[in-house]
């Protein structure tokens, strides 16, 4: 990093003492991890020692350099250096989770729709800001499944949004998954699959990030990645509920409807019962080499709940596909399209539909019709036509 001189005493600083409940000095103080110094410190971000030590005690503004620098230094948000407020649309996005290698031009297609979930939220919220909707999450993953209104995992992004206020997206051009926050609204956005187990289990692995605070940086690292699929195991796979059965003496037909009723792969319980040491039958061994669609489909009946009509499985696959976003903000951004405070290509990308399918509601070419019961006097056909040219 080049280390400039001192920018001198008299320079036009950033934010003034007393500013968002404390001096920009104060917060920076408060931001210095313990183990670093200040005289380490302030040739980093190209001070004096006692220039930084000045800044510190409101005896002189740091510059706007000397901001953008211990933001970048101290991996804090400038926003909240300059004003003691996080900025409403700061993101601060998890490490990418790997499904598979991908390659340079599919990372960079994955940052492009991030741009455009991002811009979207910005567009339809721009009047409020993107404020906080999601709570102040558990990181005992027990609790927060007790937070949410079912124990079924059927309909867990619903439960998701509706008990945590946290918004599921998805997408079928990424090739990962990843969550973020845009101010302090929650987002975990999903790579589009038919694979159910796979969406439910990066739900809960990104809840564990969320939960586990490891958003308060603009990234995570690959040392979280870790803690967030403990949590994901606990959250699907309670220890407690597994080692309930005795998977010695299940059958086939059981032991699909638990992997079903618990929304997980048939790799994901063989990793968990290896895991915790449970003794298994060969059968059951062998059966959860299979895959997990390959296993519903053989026992499908099993999955039916005495329903006569439907595919269960064809339901569920879904349920994880196609372009994705929550109802409102849909609605907001189809609010602000309306009133032409929004691009409507951006409302025409959210739902999937050329941008000439958003023309808005025009009047039924039907309705000549509607008053056909106070006209039952007419006596032929003829009128009808009239009355529709005269329209």
């Amino acid at each position: 990093m080049t280390r400039d001189g001192d920018s001198g005493s008299t320079a036009r600083g950033v934010g003034d003492p007393g500013a968002g409940g404390g001096s920009v000095g104060e917060r920076v103080r408060a931001s210095i991890p313990l183990h670093l110094s200040q005289r380490r410190l302030a040739p980093e971000i190209g001070m004096t020692h006692d220039a930084l030590s000045r800044a510190l005690n409101g005896q002189r503004h740091f510059s706007v350099l000397e901001i953008a620098r211990l933001a970048d230094y101290l991996g804090l948000d400038t926003h909240w250096l300059i004003t003691g407020e996080q900025d409403p649309y700061r993101v601060r996005l998890a490490a990418r989770h790997t499904w598979g290698k991908s390659s340079a031009d599919q990372e960079e297609q994955d940052a492009a729709i991030i741009a455009r979930v991002v811009e979207t939220y910005r567009a339809a919220y721009a009047a409020e800001g993107v404020g906080s909707t999601s709570m102040r999450l558990p990181a005992d993953p027990s609790e927060l499944r007790a937070m949410l209104p079912s124990a079924d995992v059927r309909g867990l992004s619903e439960q998701v949004e509706g008990a945590l206020g946290i918004d599921i997206v998805r997408d079928p051009g990424l090739s990962t998954d990843y969550s973020f926050r845009i101010g302090e609204h929650a987002v975990i956005l999903l790579k589009s699959t038919i694979y159910w187990f796979r969406a439910n289990w990066s739900i809960a692995h990104e809840l564990g990030h969320l939960a586990l605070g490891h958003h308060v940086r603009d990234r995570t690292t690959a040392a979280e990645e870790a803690p967030a699929d403990a949590f994901a195991r606990e959250f699907l796979l309670p220890e407690v509920k597994v080692r309930a059965v005795d998977w010695r003496t299940v059958d086939l037909g059981e032991l699909a409807r638990w992997v079903w009723d618990a929304g997980v792969s048939t790799a994901a319980l063989s990793h968990r019962l290896r895991h915790l040491n449970l003794a298994t039958s060969k059968q059951v061994q062998e059966a959860l080499k299979e895959t997990t669609p390959k296993l519903m489909r053989a026992h499908v009946e099993q999955l039916r709940n005495n329903r006569v009509h439907g595919d269960p499985i064809w339901e569920r696959e879904n349920a994880t596909t196609g372009r994705q976003f929550p109802e409102h903000l849909v609605a907001a951004l189809t609010e602000r399209v309306e009133v032409g405070e929004a691009d409507p290509y951006l409302l025409a990308w959210v739902r999937e539909v050329p941008v000439d399918d958003l023309s808005w509601p025009e009047p039924d070419v039907d309705a000549p019709l509607a008053d056909q019961e106070t006209r039952r006097g007419e006596e032929d056909d003829s009128h009808w036509f009239d009355l529709l040219e005269e329209r």
